[in-house]
């Protein structure tokens, strides 16, 4: 699972832990709708010179009939 652009470039890579609760939200009967970036940030882990682009989605569901 994961939000692509109109190149089918991968724009999110979600969690395992959210990758769980999205899956048990499908089962019961919901599905990921329409994703848009809310906040955009960079993480720097302590004693790292590199740091990391984290983007923050809003994220829609729908729930299916």
């Amino acid at each position: 699972m994961s939000c692509m652009d109109e190149k089918k470039r991968s724009l999110l890579k979600f969690s395992t832990a959210f990758k769980t609760q999205l899956t048990a939200f499908e089962a019961k009967g919901y599905r990921l709708d329409s994703a848009r970036v809310n906040y955009v940030l960079y993480w720097k882990k302590e004693g790292a010179d590199q740091e990391s682009l984290i983007v923050l989605p809003e994220l829609s569901l729908l729930r299916l009939i």
